[in-house]
């Protein structure tokens, strides 16, 4: 081989190894800084919430060019993960407040869903909440309040395994009303509750939606089943 064509070829490989070391970094993220930043953020909730926590996992958001990690925190008996991210102005964001809030009312709920649905058959069922919302309230990290004592608007999503019908709407209704007396007689009446029934193909192709969907604080306002029947959306 020539000495023209080796150098060429030298040339065209550290290319090929510098532009796909670009676009690592550019979607990844540079290894050490994760895990000098993670060791940051660990620092940082240990000594905003007084707690001890577990990185489980290092991560780069490309959109923004963030980095963070998840942390797993032992709280009171509660086990659960949060993210932390430190933003490129050097500000730091957390969501252990949301994921406390969470895990209160999974424990709590958890118990409940699963003797309030009998006839209709539970496919999964989640929990969500708004990212921020604990700054927006701006709860301070010393004297966290139980999620039902403030707006907390987190979500309870359930989905079942039965399609929409009038008799599995019927069904619904019922077992729905159940599940909501049971978590107010809980103290548990300001959150949303969304009931997903199973899709069939050509009502996805369509967009069309057949659910139960309570936004936060309307749990107050179920007396009785016909008031569930106001909730239904069947579009």
């Amino acid at each position: 081989m020539k000495k023209s064509t080796k150098v060429t070829l030298g040339i065209v490989s550290a290319a090929v190894i510098v532009f796909g070391g670009f676009v690592y970094v550019s979607f990844n993220g540079v290894p050490w800084k994760k895990v000098a930043v993670s060791q940051e953020l660990e620092k940082h909730v240990e000594n905003k919430y007084n707690i001890n926590v577990e990185v489980v996992d290092k991560y780069y958001n490309y959109k923004d060019g963030s980095y963070g990690a998840t942390f797993k925190v032992h709280r009171d008996q509660e086990e659960f993960t949060f993210n932390s991210d430190k933003a490129g102005n050097d500000e730091y964001l957390d969501y252990y407040v949301e994921e406390l809030w969470t895990s209160q009312l999974k424990k709590e709920s958890d118990p409940i869903i699963k003797r309030s649905f009998k006839s209709l058959p539970i496919e999964s069922y989640d929990y969500h909440f708004i990212y921020g919302i604990a700054d927006e309230l701006q709860i301070k990290s010393d004297n966290i309040p139980n999620y039902k004592k403030v707006n907390s608007k987190l979500d309870l999503v359930l989905r079942l395994q039965d399609y929409g019908s009038e008799e599995t709407k019927k069904r619904g209704i019922n077992e729905t009303y159940t599940l909501i007396q049971e978590l107010k007689k809980q103290g548990i009446d300001n959150i949303g509750l969304i009931i997903d029934y199973k899709e069939r193909a050509e009502e996805q192709e369509k967009g069309r939606i057949y659910r139960i969907f309570f936004e936060a604080g309307d749990l107050k306002k179920v007396h009785a089943q016909e008031d569930v029947e106001k909730y239904l959306i069947k579009e």
